[in-house]
């Protein structure tokens, strides 16, 4: 029988990790899919037929029905021109008609697109106090895709330099919150030639896999960038015929050796980090075991190693698949993300516990079960 006392205590533990009942809380918002999360976690874009943003408080609420979003920011309180008037505003970069554009408004959902920047296709948002940025690439067919980003108080669309032996196609996923970059580019050749090969670094600079030295038969790709810059994330090439493992590289101060390779849950052999929190010390993503056919979330920091999504958010352990990471907050417990439920592309948030109150969580549940014997 349990005693009054031990079920308030493992009640207190429950609503400490953010919803009565279960160890994180998670919004399902209904189809879609997700490209982002601001820093501070309050807003997270979407597209479904159109550019959406949500927050818990307001919901979601359409921006633009000829638009699909790339990202969302919140920032520009030192600003002083008309359109943020030195206060802190939603800012979504987005695409339409083969041009890269941008919305800055509030949570309700009102607010001003921009004129076309340019064309092209934009995968990334980011913004500080005093600016913003929008990552991306110009060039539609398979050898012509340049890196280029845009910088709003410069008011350019501009493309991006290669470091030496890196070439067209090139991307920019990642932009962090000094507007600094994270991507790829293909190494030895123009595409379809060479291997794809991460880039990241306010100058873009060359990263190697975990397997070592970047060469033609080795591929990495930096899919996100920390928040300070100082960190970029992503996959590459490992031993043991690995063709993916979650990859952290240190780009300030700069190391094109990896600092981090996710460790495997499981019999899982096939991962990458899709997200970093602020200062890239939590990285969230994808494992698959390619034999098996099976695809889980995870959540990583150098503490707890590398954790299974689903245990944290039980919302997600059954009934999904396909499931990705889109983003991360700042401080590493809200994620944003889509994957198939209902047979139908849905898009999702999960605020997980602080990995002291799971601890916690789950003491009181080892505890629970020992008084039930």
């Amino acid at each position: 029988m349990i005693s009054k006392k031990l079920w308030t205590v493992c009640a207190v533990f429950a609503v400490t990790a953010g919803s009565s009942g279960a160890l994180g809380t998670f919004y399902n918002l209904g189809a879609g899919t997700s490209t982002g999360i601001s820093s501070d976690g309050s807003v997270v874009s979407f597209n479904n037929n159109g550019a959406y943003i949500w927050t818990p408080g307001s919901g979601a609420k359409g921006i633009g029905a000829g638009y699909s979003t790339a990202g969302v920011a919140v920032g520009g309180s030192g600003i002083s021109d008309a359109l943020f008037g030195n206060a802190d505003k939603v800012i979504v970069g987005a695409n339409a008609g083969g041009s890269v554009y941008y919305w800055v408004g509030d949570t309700s959902g009102t607010g001003t697109w921009s004129a076309s920047l340019g064309t092209g296709t934009a995968y990334c948002t980011s913004a500080s106090a005093s600016n913003f940025w929008i990552g991306g690439n110009q060039g539609t067919s398979s050898g012509s895709r340049t890196a280029y980003r845009y910088k709003y108080s410069s008011n350019s669309w501009s493309s991006l330099s290669l470091p030496s032996n890196y070439n067209k196609d090139a991307y920019i996923y990642g932009i962090s919150n000094i507007g600094s970059y994270a991507g790829r580019a293909q190494y030895g050749a123009v595409s379809p030639g060479g291997a794809r090969g991460a880039v990241a670094g306010g100058t873009l600079a060359g990263l190697d896999p975990l397997i070592g030295a970047m060469s033609t038969s080795v591929e990495a790709v930096a899919n996100a960038i920390s928040r300070d810059g100082s960190r970029a994330g992503g996959w590459s090439t490992a031993a043991g015929g690995i063709q993916r493992q979650g990859t952290i590289w240190q780009v300030t101060p700069f190391n094109k050796t990896p600092v981090v390779a996710i460790p495997f849950i499981g019999t899982d052999n096939y991962d990458e980090v899709q997200a970093l929190n602020s200062d890239g010390t939590i990285a969230a993503g994808y494992g698959r075991d390619l034999t098996a056919g099976t695809r889980r979330l995870w959540i990583w920091d150098a503490t707890n190693g590398s954790r299974d999504l689903s245990t944290l958010v039980p919302d997600l352990a059954s009934g999904w698949t396909n499931l990705n990471v889109r983003g991360l907050s700042g401080d590493g417990l809200t994620i944003v993300g889509d994957g198939t439920f209902g047979g139908m592309t849905t898009a999702w948030v999960a605020i997980v516990p602080e990995p002291a109150t799971f601890g916690l969580l789950v003491l009181g549940g080892l505890t629970l079960l020992r008084r039930q014997r």
